[in-house]
């Protein structure tokens, strides 16, 4: 099994063709991940993947940059410690639980460049007391039924 790809910069679709991505180098990655109290992301990442920090029992602290445009699905699930949000202005989507059962989450701040929110993005954020959306809530397209990105939370 190969478990480290040095000096790697990109990879392209099918790169993996026929193996399990999680025999390569994503584990470690991951698992570091997992143990950051802060994190910046360089001005050059566009896109926060697929539950990226999940499970982060660690992180209090998230500088979006000035690249990132997309959160992913799940990117931020279940960081206990991630208390306030600031969504910059170049993020225009936020992925399904994108935030999903961060409980003690109390405030985010979403600007209005953000024009999808889809379902379950703050399910389970019960300390979650201030939402503050910078642009025209009509504006907004909403991915859920009803307002459910919000299901069990808001205190």
């Amino acid at each position: 099994m190969i478990s480290s790809i040095p000096a790697v910069l990109y990879l392209r679709i099918s790169t993996f063709s026929g193996f399990s991505v999680s025999d390569f180098l994503i584990p470690a990655v991951k698992d570091s991940l997992r143990s950051l109290s802060t994190f910046t992301f360089p001005n050059s990442v566009k896109t926060i993947g697929l539950s990226a920090f999940s499970n982060n029992e660690a992180l209090e602290t998230v500088d979006f940059g000035r690249g990132v445009t997309d959160i992913g699905s799940y990117a931020f699930e279940n960081c206990p410690l991630l208390l306030n949000v600031t969504i910059p202005e170049n993020v225009t989507y936020i992925g399904s639980g994108a935030f999903y059962q961060n409980s003690a989450l109390e405030s985010i701040t979403i600007p209005a460049g953000v024009t999808s929110i889809l379902q379950n993005t703050f399910y389970g954020c019960k300390n979650l007391k201030t939402v503050a959306y910078g642009g025209d809530i009509q504006n907004l397209t909403v991915n859920a039924k009803g307002n459910d990105f919000f299901t069990n939370a808001i205190n």
